[in-house]
């Protein structure tokens, strides 16, 4: 079985928070098991570096995306944000295909590079945009709802890392229950423990020597909730005065978000017992887990939650909002409080302050309760999956269009890919050449599941109409344009041709559009 998995999602850094962590310790575990199995990564230009350790694991990497960046400013590349989520070029259409693909795993969700015929599996973390819409800007509600909805028709089985997810999926997306699992994240061993030394020059570093502390190891998203953390922790050391305890933010700033907690932190007067300390590396990261008091967890919203089981690996207590997926991972191991209730969760730093029995009592209970976490449980259940899907007759009637630009644009090639379908097919497409085009002409190949079909040349000024049946058991057509140019106004991309039209319809009933791209 050849499995590709598309990481071309995940960036460089800590932006990529728990869905990165888990993403590189699945590969890592798929990769040190693997027999008969072998695996592509499907990268970008951004993070194909990132993935070069994976090599030794006998993984192949393939980038496969390459992202387009606009250096001069100018009116064009301002109207072109708004295609930014489209503006990159798919370098080899139809790829799975060539490489005799089994299965495409999606980690990152989107199924932005299936092929017909061949299996998908995807990832989901959470519905977070459903519930709490009003933590995304337009676009990014725009985004999510787009390849969310493409889930049902284009991935043929949906792996959650909680129940809570597995449950919200089925509700909210209409997906059959028999399509989709959870599976439980279990990468808190990735962690190795400090030792004395390494540890003790980590909190010099950061000025934590000596000091007690409770942890938060969120990224810094609104639903996070540091704004109501701050507040309780301010309500807890007015009421705490006697004992100093400080509070220590590690993760990744997003944008001007860590900016409004340092202010929150400097209208608070509370500078000199609140730390940011930013991304750290997993060595640094053990360390400050290490020194740690207690964990504190206020997020409103977790498709999982990997710190509580981080806490346990550490054997810390838990201090815990009681929403979404946390009691699920948490058990009986955490103090829960509401996390939009600042006063209750300062009563929970408080109780474990005043109730050392109560501290140890939680400690012990979270050394039992992660024996439920299998890191090689977890990879079994993986391979399982893909092992299962790989078998499925992959039918479904779905349309996939790459290297046409929302401007309208086409670029070197472009790739139509449909599934099967009880209906009889007929596609229309039609190109255009405007009679300023820096080219005199071109040719136009077409391309039919990797067989030449048929060649057209091209004018300046002139409309090209290609029309094909499409076969009922589902393929892919590609189109490879030789009328390549870049403009010379700032825009960074290779173009070609005018795609004017491009419509699937009925065979037998002309008025039923089945597909309408750009509707």
């Amino acid at each position: 079985m050849k499995v590709a998995v598309d990481v071309t999602p995940i960036l460089p850094g800590g932006e990529g928070g728990g869905a990165k962590q888990l993403v590189l310790e699945l590969l890592k575990g798929l990769g040190m098991r693997q027999g008969s199995e072998k695996y592509i990564l499907l990268t970008s230009d951004k993070n194909h570096n990132v993935f070069a350790e994976f090599e030794k694991l006998g993984m192949k990497r393939i980038c496969i995306v390459r992202t387009e960046i606009n250096t001069k400013p100018s009116i064009w590349n301002r109207i072109l944000n708004r295609f930014k989520r489209e503006f990159y070029t798919y370098r080899f259409p139809g790829i799975l295909k060539r490489e005799g693909v089994s299965l495409l795993f999606c980690p990152m969700t989107a199924p932005s590079f299936c092929e017909a015929g061949i299996p998908t599996v995807s990832l989901v973390y959470d519905l977070q945009h459903v519930f709490y819409p009003y933590f995304f800007t337009e676009e990014e509600l725009a985004h999510r709802n787009n390849f969310y909805n493409q889930l049902e028709n284009k991935a043929d089985f949906i792996i959650c890392i909680s129940s809570f997810t597995r449950d919200t999926v089925i509700e909210k997306l209409q997906i059959p229950p028999e399509r989709v699992i959870s599976i439980p994240i279990c990468v808190h061993n990735r962690l190795n423990r400090p030792g004395k030394d390494i540890m003790l020059d980590t909190l010099r570093k950061y000025k934590l020597q000596e000091m007690k502390y409770f942890i938060y190891p969120a990224n810094f998203w609104p639903h996070k909730n540091h704004k109501m953390l701050l507040t309780a922790f301010n309500i807890f050391s007015h009421n705490c005065a006697e004992h100093d305890f400080h509070l220590v933010f590690t993760g990744a700033t997003i944008d001007d978000n860590a900016r409004v907690i340092e202010d929150a932190v400097k209208q608070m007067a509370i500078a000199d017992k609140v730390h940011l300390l930013g991304y750290l590396s997993e060595e640094e990261l053990a360390s400050i887990w290490s020194g740690a008091y207690s964990l504190i967890f206020p997020s409103l919203f977790e498709g999982f939650g990997i710190p509580l089981l981080e806490a346990m690996f550490f054997e810390k207590p838990i201090l815990c909002s009681n929403s979404t997926s946390l009691p699920e991972v948490g058990g009986d191991a955490v103090i829960y409080f509401d996390p939009r209730r600042p006063d209750e969760i300062a009563a929970a730093m408080e109780s474990i302050l005043i109730d050392k029995r109560l501290y140890d009592t939680l400690v012990l209970k979270g050394k039992e309760r992660i024996e439920k976490f299998s890191f090689e449980h977890m990879v079994d259940n993986y391979m399982s999956v893909f092992n299962d899907v790989s078998l499925v007759d992959n039918k479904k009637d779905y349309y996939d269009i790459h290297g046409i630009y929302g401007d309208g644009w086409a670029g070197k090639a472009i790739l139509i890919s449909f599934g099967a379908s009880n209906s009889l097919r007929l596609m229309d497409l039609e190109l255009f050449m405007p009679d300023w085009h820096p080219k005199l002409n071109g040719n136009i190949i077409v391309k039919f599941n990797g067989n030449n079909l048929k060649k057209y040349c091209i004018n300046r000024g002139e409309t090209i109409k290609i029309q094909k049946e499409l076969p009922q058991k589902g393929g892919s057509m590609q189109l490879d344009i030789s009328s390549v140019f870049i403009p010379d106004n700032g825009d960074v991309r290779a173009l070609t041709l005018m795609v004017n039209n491009l419509v699937i319809k009925d065979k037998e009933d002309f008025n039923n559009i089945i597909y309408n791209h750009g509707e």
